[in-house]
């Protein structure tokens, strides 16, 4: 048996990605795949059960990626709260703004009504992509920065505020691109209506 690699399993995730995104779920093939890849089927049935698995971990690569930029952005602890919440906003907006996540999230609305690829990154998708700024809401709150309550309620409430229009313009090709700035005002708009809902007012 031939030995496992995470420099294979990256190039695995690499060609599937760019096969999705230019040809969609249902078109793309393991054997075509693989044979972009350039091995056999087997090999790539050693690292994916499954083109569900291997279209997940597509999905999961790139919340990942988007996490660990954000999360290294908000480390210092004497950065303010509010300004980590900024950080995260743009990283989160720039991200899901990007023409590959626009055409993820095509494909995923696409297949989303099976049991499958679809459903499961959904869940992936609504809940990893936003977990670290649950966790960062939570400890907002326990330090008093905002008004007690759910976490993830809180930080639903905060998504919402910060996609303002700006996915649906895109998806609907309102906007051919969104600009750095254009995102900066949807941040700025969303944290000052969180802001005056779940901000604790110090006298």
């Amino acid at each position: 048996m031939r030995q496992k690699t995470d420099e294979k399993r990256q190039q695995i995730l690499d060609v599937a990605s760019k096969l999705f995104l230019k040809q969609g779920f249902d078109a793309v093939s393991m054997s075509q795949i693989a044979s972009e890849v350039g091995g056999s089927k087997s090999t790539l049935y050693s690292y994916f059960d499954n083109k569900d698995e291997l279209f997940l971990a597509v999905i999961l690569g790139g919340i990942e990626q988007m996490v660990e930029r954000s999360s290294d952005s908000i480390i210092d602890p004497a950065l303010p709260f509010f300004e980590k919440l900024r950080i995260l906003g743009t990283e989160y907006l720039s991200f899901i703004l990007s023409e590959d996540s626009l055409a993820l999230r095509c494909i995923v609305t696409a297949v989303s009504n099976r049991e499958g690829a679809g459903r499961q990154a959904y869940h992936q998708i609504t809940h990893d992509s936003w977990a670290h700024v649950t966790a960062l809401i939570e400890q907002g709150m326990a330090d008093g920065h905002l008004k007690r309550g759910d976490p993830w309620e809180a930080a639903t409430h905060l998504k919402r505020l910060l996609e303002y229009d700006l996915i649906d313009s895109r998806l609907l090709k309102l906007d051919s691109q969104t600009s750095p700035k254009s995102i900066e005002k949807a941040v700025a708009m969303g944290l000052a209506v969180f802001r005056s809902h779940y901000e604790i007012k110090i006298a």
